[in-house]
C-alpha cells in the first residue's frame, strides 16, 4: 500500500475540511488512505495475500517441475508408491452414475403441459370426426 508522508491529522489540516478550525480528522481518515490506495483494476491483477506470483496453469509447466510439485518421478511410479498412494487416496476414477433406462427418457419427452394441449387437441377432433385434423395434431 502506498500512504502519504502526512499523518491522517496534518493531511486533514493541509487540505482544510471546509468547516472553520473544527477537526475533522477523525471523520476523513478514510477517505485520506482511500485516495493514496491504488487499486488493481481487474481481479487477476491483485496481489496475491502470500506474496508469491500467481499460480502457473499445470498444462504449462515442463515435465520436471510438475513432478517436483507432484513429488512423482519424471519416468513413473514404483509398485511401491503406487500401492501407497492407491490405499492413501483411493483410485483414480469417477463415481459410475445409474443411467436412465432409454424408454423412460422417451418418455419424460412428453412430460409438458403444450404436450397435453396437443393430445387433448387431437382427443377433441378425433370425437368430432376430424381425421385430417387429428392426424396433423398427432405429427406435430
Amino acid at each position: 500500500m502506498h500512504f502519504s508522508s502526512l499523518t491522517v491529522h496534518e493531511s486533514v489540516h493541509a487540505h482544510g475540511t471546509g468547516r472553520g478550525n473544527r477537526c475533522g480528522a477523525v471523520r476523513t481518515a478514510i477517505p485520506v488512505l482511500r485516495r493514496n490506495r491504488k487499486m488493481p483494476k481487474h481481479r487477476d491483477q491483485a496481489t496475491p495475500v502470500d506474496g508469491d506470483a500467481p499460480p502457473v496453469p499445470w498444462h504449462a509447466l515442463d515435465a520436471r517441475t510438475l513432478s517436483t510439485r507432484l513429488d512423482t518421478p519424471v519416468d513413473g511410479l514404483n509398485e511401491a508408491e503406487v500401492r501407497k498412494r492407491l490405499e492413501q487416496w483411493g483410485p483414480n476414477q469417477l463415481p459410475h452414475a445409474r443411467s436412465t433406462p432409454a424408454w423412460r427418457r422417451f418418455a419424460r419427452q412428453f412430460n409438458n403441459l403444450l404436450i397435453y394441449v396437443l393430445l387433448i387437441s387431437a382427443a377433441t377432433t378425433l370425437a368430432l370426426q376430424h381425421f385430417i385434423d387429428t392426424s396433423v395434431i398427432l405429427a406435430v
